[in-house]
């Protein structure tokens, strides 16, 4: 390490410069997925335009045989193809366009709402893994008087075992 401190900065930089990626790619996959939701709608009721841009940015390879339009779709798409289908039979069954949404149909819409965002949402996924890396002071203050604190770690949860006590002596 140098005296003016120039390697710490430079990891810095280098930290905060993968950390703009991964927002950068954060946003570009948010985008992606609210694009993928909003399609259908866009397609069936937007214009020429709307409709031509839908269609060049879901994949590619288009070809027209027997009047029937054939794409390619792009990777980012295909688990969204996959899921969609089960998800697709689980909205079908609440009948939300015959009658109005009622108590049940409700607790299934909430429920199925979700599902559909499980997983789904890259920032809030970011920051659970990222402060769950590390250790949670619990305090315990015991009948004798003075303060314990005991780091919790999320990879020993698992064991039997609580993680050891440590005292805390106030500085004289």
């Amino acid at each position: 390490m140098c005296a003016n401190g120039r390697v710490g900065q430079a990891q810095t930089r280098r930290k905060l410069g993968k950390l703009r990626k991964n927002i950068k790619q954060d946003d570009e996959a948010m985008a992606k997925v609210n694009f993928a939701t909003d399609a259908r709608t866009n397609f069936q009721e937007g214009d020429n335009k709307d409709k031509k841009n839908i269609l060049l940015q879901i994949g590619t390879n288009r070809e027209l045989k027997d009047r029937k339009l054939i794409i390619t779709p792009y990777k980012w798409l295909i688990p969204i193809e996959k899921m969609i289908k089960h998800l697709e039979a689980k909205f079908i069954t609440l009948e939300l366009n015959k009658t109005p949404l009622n108590t049940k149909q409700n607790e299934a819409y909430t429920s199925l709402c979700r599902e559909l965002r499980r997983g789904r949402d890259i920032r809030s996924q970011i920051i659970v893994r990222r402060h769950s890396q590390f250790p949670r002071p619990q305090l315990t203050i015991p009948p004798a008087g003075g303060i314990w604190f005991r780091f919790s770690n999320p990879s020993r949860r698992q064991s039997s075992s609580p993680a050891p006590l440590h005292k805390y002596k106030k500085p004289s």
